[in-house]
């Protein structure tokens, strides 16, 4: 299958296109946008979520280069630190990054209403940290 990264002129990660990233049945099965990605410090690893993420038999794994095929925006976190992630509001919505707060898990980061707005998100983020 020929993905979009094929379209790109390099792949812009530092990790490989076929590397095993964490995502969702939302993602990958149901088109659902990715609205948070998180580059873990302790791993490496690299997770991409959508809001009200539903866990343990809808956790997935895919090869990067089928995140980057699902949503071609996420290439512009390609430099995202370690221990740093990536929020949005919706799919057309503007990458917001900021480090990852030592004490929130990916749970907490993806268990948020629809309803609440970025600025919101960050603010409880900001007072659980």
């Amino acid at each position: 299958m020929l993905t979009k990264h094929y379209m790109l002129k390099r792949w812009p990660f530092a990790v490989s296109p076929n590397t095993a990233v964490f995502t969702t049945r939302d993602i990958i099965e149901k088109g659902k946008p990715i609205l948070i990605v998180t580059h873990d410090r302790s791993d490496g690893a690299w997770q991409f979520h959508t809001k009200n993420t539903t866990w343990g038999t809808d956790a997935r794994i895919a090869a990067f280069e089928e995140i980057v095929s699902h949503d071609l925006s996420v290439v512009q976190l390609s430099d995202l630190p370690l221990g740093w992630m990536a929020i949005r509001d919706s799919n057309a919505g503007t990458w917001v990054r900021q480090p990852i707060p030592s004490n929130v898990t990916v749970q907490q980061l993806t268990m948020y209403d629809d309803g609440q707005s970025i600025g919101a998100i960050q603010q409880e983020y900001q007072r659980v940290a």
